[in-house]
């Protein structure tokens, strides 16, 4: 028996509008993540995100390794990382130095624990904090190191994730160079930020703004 499959109700052009939106639908899928990884500033490599206290060497599981986010003194951004289960417990920031010992816990805050300064709020899913960098601080070859916890699993259980930054005071910028900016725009000394080219954005222009999906959106709603 041969079986008569219904003619396709789009046209050529809708069809090739709608095979570019599942192209780039694609493009921009990420692997799946079981814990925690840093996603900016960009982990060191490799960035497996299942590095914890209890099987890897800390403080951070990995090595250091040549890549480094570059960040001007005092500026403000967001961290953020992967987390694809909503593990018990809190999450802490560091500051660590070319060492690698603690210098600055950057989530002491009044929503800390005064305890042990665990950040830890109803919305265990969350994946982002804003940290401010102090204007004083000159820092090439530190880390940002994120731990959190997992204490279904115990009480001392860790997940942890670095990042290698180095944090330049705004004064010794190289707006030539450009390092601080990612390699994707200028930075402004006046304005104390980066001037990102198209199509990036970002505090250090870190992120690609996808225009196809800009694009499709404005023009359809």
């Amino acid at each position: 028996m041969i079986l008569s499959l219904p003619k396709c109700a789009l046209s050529t052009k809708e069809f090739n509008l709608l095979f570019l939106i599942c192209v780039a639908l694609l493009s921009t899928c990420n692997f799946v993540y079981s814990h925690v990884s840093l996603s900016f500033p960009k982990a060191r490599k490799y960035d497996f995100d299942f590095l914890d206290n209890g099987r890897t060497k800390g403080p951070c599981g990995m090595p250091k390794g040549i890549e480094r986010t570059s960040l001007p003194a005092g500026v403000q951004f967001n961290v953020t990382w992967h987390l694809a289960y909503p593990h018990k417990g809190g999450f802490r920031l560091e500051l660590l130095d070319p060492s690698e010992k603690l210098i600055l816990n950057l989530t002491q805050s009044s929503t800390s624990n005064p305890a042990n300064n665990w950040i830890k709020d109803d919305d265990v899913t969350t994946q982002s904090y804003p940290v401010t960098l102090p204007k004083t601080l000159v820092c090439r070859g530190c880390t940002i190191r994120l731990l959190r916890q997992a204490s279904e699993w115990g009480d001392k259980y860790t997940f942890w994730s670095c990042a290698d930054v180095d944090i330049i005071p705004v004064s010794s910028i190289v707006t030539s160079k450009n390092a601080v900016c990612s390699g994707n725009g200028k930075f402004d000394k006046d304005l104390g930020a980066c001037r990102c080219n198209r199509p990036y954005s970002g505090i250090v222009c870190q992120f690609l703004v996808n225009l196809f999906f800009n694009f499709v959106c404005s023009t359809f709603n």
